[in-house]
């Protein structure tokens, strides 16, 4: 004699189906009951917390909690929380501004600087390499140019090079002052562009060194080429 059926339902995160145990004999039956009272009863750990039961009721008989409703439930609370998302501050932005000014301060005359010093190296290149040929014109014409002239290399076998205007020049111009008697010059290299303006160095006969402006201002007593500070 069979007795009377118990329906349930077992839901899964696939799928969902309809289990109905036939029931023999009324001790089996009464299994089911209490089973089916206990799954009903079953809540999911902590459910009631952060906005309520996260689990199916019907899914306690496999304990999987309803992934999609917790996921939305987060995303929820994540675009409802008016504390996590907020902009910048006046003082924060004038901090920050502050911070940068600082730091320009400090990297813009180092940078200047060091724009200055490779720049320098292209005069003093120059002043070198002049000063070589004008001994070697010396040294076939007893002299550094014609007596009574004012240019250096003046001659009547003036040599290409005597314009004194090399063609990789970028930062400076040159000139030659020929000495009363010929038996001397002065070599000057001129800053004309960007960071070398305002720097000039000269070279005499006698390999004298000198510079007589230095970023802008004049500079006495320098028997030396300056390209990082005022002291030789």
């Amino acid at each position: 004699m069979s007795g009377p059926s118990a329906t349930f339902t077992v839901k899964s995160r696939a799928d969902r189906f309809r289990y109905r145990p036939t029931c023999g004999r009324f001790a089996v039956c009464s299994r089911a009951s209490d089973w089916e009272r206990n799954r009903r009863s079953k809540r999911a750990p902590d459910g009631e917390q952060d906005g309520g039961d996260l689990f199916d009721s019907d899914t306690a008989l496999t304990g999987v909690p309803n992934l999609a409703q917790a996921s939305t439930h987060g995303m929820k609370q994540i675009r409802n929380a008016p504390g996590d998302l907020h902009g910048f501050t006046l003082i924060e932005v004038m901090i920050v501004v502050a911070i940068v000014a600082i730091l320009a301060s400090i990297a813009l005359p180092s940078y200047e600087s060091y724009l200055r010093r490779g720049q320098a190296q292209e005069a003093f290149g120059a002043l070198a390499d002049y000063r070589t040929k004008l001994e070697l014109y010396y040294q076939d014409n007893r002299g550094y140019g014609v007596a009574g002239g004012v240019d250096c290399a003046n001659g009547p076998t003036a040599p290409s090079w005597s314009s004194f205007v090399p063609s990789d020049s970028q930062y400076f111009s040159y000139s030659c002052v020929l000495g009363a008697d010929n038996q001397s010059y002065t070599l000057t290299a001129t800053g004309a562009r960007s960071s070398s303006v305002g720097s000039v160095y000269t070279i005499t006969e006698a390999n004298e060194k000198g510079t007589t402006r230095f970023k802008g201002s004049l500079v006495v007593g320098r028997p030396c080429w300056l390209a990082r500070g005022d002291e030789c």
